[in-house]
């Protein structure tokens, strides 16, 4: 069976677990927009996690509040911090194996469900601190990367896991390119009303410096980030990805429903969509408009 999931820390978690439960012969990974527009070839026999539904799968397994639920499938579907955590809660009695990753499983709800402190933010450590280091590529140029983090998360001990070269390696440019990137933020980023908007398309910052709540640190009367970014495989389109500020909670707009009125979709706090670039001068204006009048 194929399995297909995000490649973010919550998707590389699904995989880890779901390894444990099927048997999986190879992993794909997919960006949500790709599935909901058929771009993504999906196969009878597929496994779908942390992304939306796809009628040809024979298993789906996500937790996005945005997505449309179908009548019937197999699988697992509820709002919830991480789609991981809903696997590890559901199987751990079936799969015994799943029980000694409990801390694995509330360290992903942390960091997917975005219940970070300013000091997580500021100065992560750990499976957050790994975290970091997995920034989903249109390209899928991090797949070897991704494809190596979950046979090392098997080994279950955070710090042997940090201390591994290769994830290490990542780490240490994460760190020393911290200055950098802040900068890149700053130079980019205005406050329109009660929304802060992060334009990357001129200026990008590279991969392994990237620290998506920083912005809240620097920003702290923020109430919604929005920023945009130049999908490179995909020449003309603009990734919009939006959420609610993680140290500020007051705004009550639903992100995902919001979003979906622009063609994307996600969590409550979060999600994203694609627009072109001819586009943006019409819509950005009409999605900040949304957030500053929640």
């Amino acid at each position: 069976m194929r399995l297909i999931v995000r490649p973010d820390f919550d998707g590389l978690v699904c995989a880890l677990f779901l390894k444990k439960i099927f048997r999986i012969s190879a992993i794909a990974y997919s960006e949500p927009k790709d599935i909901q527009d058929g771009v993504f070839p999906v196969q009878p026999g597929d496994i779908i996690a942390n992304l939306p539904y796809h009628p040809n799968c024979s298993w789906w397994f996500d937790h996005h509040a945005s997505n449309e639920i179908p009548d019937s499938f197999r699988g697992l579907f509820e709002i919830a911090p991480s789609a991981a955590g809903l696997i590890w809660k559901a199987y751990k009695d079936q799969f015994p194996k799943l029980q000694a990753f409990s801390y694995l499983t509330e360290q992903t709800d942390i960091i997917d469900g975005a219940l970070l402190s300013k000091d997580d933010i500021l100065n992560p450590q750990g499976y957050v601190l790994l975290s970091m280091t997995v920034v989903p590529s249109h390209d899928l140029a991090d797949a070897d990367y991704w494809d190596y983090l979950i046979d090392l998360l098997d080994v279950n001990d955070v710090d042997l896991v940090l201390a591994d070269p290769v994830p290490a390696e990542r780490i240490r440019k994460f760190k020393d390119g911290k200055d950098e990137f802040e900068s890149v933020l700053k130079q980019s980023s205005i406050m329109n009303g009660k929304v802060v908007v992060t334009d990357f398309l001129s200026n990008p910052p590279e991969d392994f410096s990237l620290n998506r709540f920083l912005v809240y640190a620097l920003f702290p009367e923020s109430e919604v980030s929005i920023t945009l970014t130049r999908m490179t495989d995909k020449p003309g389109l603009v990734k919009v990805s939006v959420a609610k500020s993680i140290l500020n909670r007051i705004n009550e707009l639903h992100v995902g429903f919001t979003l979906r009125e622009f063609g994307g979709g996600g969590h409550s706090g979060a999600g994203s969509t694609r627009i072109t670039e001819t586009q943006l001068p019409e819509l950005l204006p009409k999605l900040i408009s949304r957030f500053n009048l929640a």
